[in-house]
């Protein structure tokens, strides 16, 4: 598999863990990953999960189903026709390991969230406060990262799947998290957690911008489309 595909399945598996904490049971068919019952909050309902998806494959799973969104994971596919409307365009991203052992020395200030009360705190920093259920703490394959600096909080959760580690849900009430500084410090974070391991996510506009300033590089477009 390309980088690219292996971040698109590893944001599966992390929309796969969500939907769990949920109840949602989820599925995949042929070139797509789906839930058979609406996904939790700002996750989309359906994904393409290859390159080879179809906007007929899409048709056929949206019979007889409600999905209010739809992640189309290499952007190939026009989803107008069929009554979703574009939301935003972004880009995947990949950054190697972390070997920069002085950005790993600012890693120590990050710590992994371990307690409830913890992700309470996380969760209303990071505008997330209904969305994150203590259960996420029991799962090996996900980390919550948080760094308190000057009265603020920082945030990211790491996931892993096979070949790499998935950044999402990036948050800072002091630095900006458009700041390059914050997503070299990420990258050294989960190096030193997860060594020899490639990172990816997504990402769009000046957050864009400014992981590829640290060092991150684009790989690829998606696209997220809602009814």
């Amino acid at each position: 598999m390309t980088r690219t595909d292996i971040a698109v399945q590893n944001n599966i598996a992390w929309c796969a863990a969500i939907c769990e904490l949920y109840g949602v049971v989820h599925t995949s068919e042929g070139q797509l990953w789906g839930t058979l019952a609406p996904a939790p909050p700002f996750h989309p309902d359906l994904i393409t999960a290859t390159a080879d998806a179809t906007t007929e494959d899409v048709k056929k799973w949206l019979e007889g189903r409600k999905v209010s969104g739809l992640k189309d994971s290499y952007a190939k596919l026009d989803m107008a026709p069929l009554g979703l409307r574009l939301l935003f365009e972004a880009q995947w991203m990949t950054s190697d390991p972390s070997a920069d052992h002085r950005a790993a020395a600012d890693e120590t200030a990050w710590t992994i969230v371990a307690t409830e009360r913890e992700l309470a705190r996380w969760a209303a920093a990071g505008d997330m406060p209904h969305l994150m259920k203590p259960e996420l703490l029991q799962r090996q394959d996900v980390k919550v990262f948080m760094r308190e600096s000057n009265g603020g909080v920082s945030g990211f959760i790491a996931n892993v799947s096979e070949g790499a580690v998935g950044i999402s849900n990036v948050f800072a009430t002091t630095t900006d998290s458009s700041s390059n500084t914050l997503w070299s410090s990420i990258a050294a974070a989960s190096s030193a957690h997860f060594p020899g391991i490639p990172l990816v996510g997504y990402e769009h506009g000046e957050t864009l911008d400014a992981a590829l300033q640290a060092g991150w590089t684009a790989i690829g477009p998606l696209r997220v489309w809602v009814r």
